[in-house]
């Protein structure tokens, strides 16, 4: 069965990561170490470093790798807010708070302006009967 895609060699990909070139260097020889390809002797020989000290290497390297392939939370991290963001936060909430209360209020005011009957505590306006007009006044028998 023929696998499918194009062969990518450790060496392009390390290449296209970000760093200086002696981790790079370094990342090879340990990964051509995991691979197989190199013993540890000839890595440390490369390196210039002791066969132990390359051992320690690839068991830190593990070690970072494994731990960012740690599953996590999903989306994105939370952000964190200061002290003083917090204060600004709650601040501008009560500001928009208040800016409601306001626009209410003054909506009260013109609705009690346009229907003054309708505010609490007022009695209704008496209509007033017109008084029967009255004829020439009689004396009264005591």
């Amino acid at each position: 069965m023929a696998k499918r895609g194009r062969r990518m060699s450790a060496r392009s990909v390390v290449e296209r990561l970000k760093g200086s070139p002696m981790a790079k260097e370094r990342l090879l020889v340990l990964l051509e170490n995991l691979g197989g390809t190199h013993p540890v002797s000839e890595g440390s020989r490369k390196l210039g470093i002791g066969p132990s000290r390359l051992q320690r290497l690839r068991e830190i390297m593990l070690t970072a790798a494994l731990g960012a392939l740690e599953p996590r939370r999903p989306g994105r991290p939370r952000v964190r807010i200061s002290m003083e963001g917090r204060k600004i936060l709650e601040l501008e909430t009560k500001l928009q708070d208040l800016r409601e209360e306001l626009d209410l209020a003054r909506i009260r005011e013109e609705l009690a302006l346009l229907l003054p009957r309708l505010r609490r505590g007022q009695k209704k306006a008496r209509r007033l009967r017109p008084r029967p007009v009255a004829g020439p006044s009689v004396p009264r028998a005591v």
